[in-house]
């Protein structure tokens, strides 16, 4: 093996290893994001993203605990906006939180609440 060869498998292998630290560093990076969900806030409550579906390219619908409240957010990359507030008895903590709700009922009963409000109506449609 001549001197040209050995600096070419040299550069092969910085470049594995340059490629290894930088899949480190994306998984550990998305670690940290991935815990930026739970953020401690003064007086000992938490703010907890209990769920996010995108809508659309840049905007998505997040249901968030704050405090003992569950709320149903719009989120856009230039606001947030609170839609509604759902019940937290189908988001409970502790044990019972392992199996969160479909998304999708607690969404649509959201919808079928909002509607008989607007409608004059006292209670959801059914």
């Amino acid at each position: 093996m001549n001197w040209e060869q050995g600096k070419a498998i040299l550069a092969m292998g910085g470049t594995l290893v340059l490629m290894l630290l930088t899949l480190l560093g994306a998984w550990w990076v998305s670690r940290l994001v991935g815990r930026a969900g739970q953020l401690k806030m003064p007086g000992g409550s938490r703010v907890t993203v209990l769920e996010r579906t995108p809508v659309g390219r840049d905007s998505s619908l997040a249901v968030v605990r704050a405090g003992d409240r569950v709320l149903l957010l719009g989120v856009t990359p230039h606001q947030i906006q609170k839609l509604d507030e759902l019940d937290p008895a189908l988001y409970p903590e502790g044990e019972a939180a392992r199996t969160p709700p479909d998304f999708m009922d607690c969404l649509k009963k959201a919808v079928r609440e909002k509607r008989g409000k607007h409608n004059g109506e006292d209670g959801p449609r059914q």
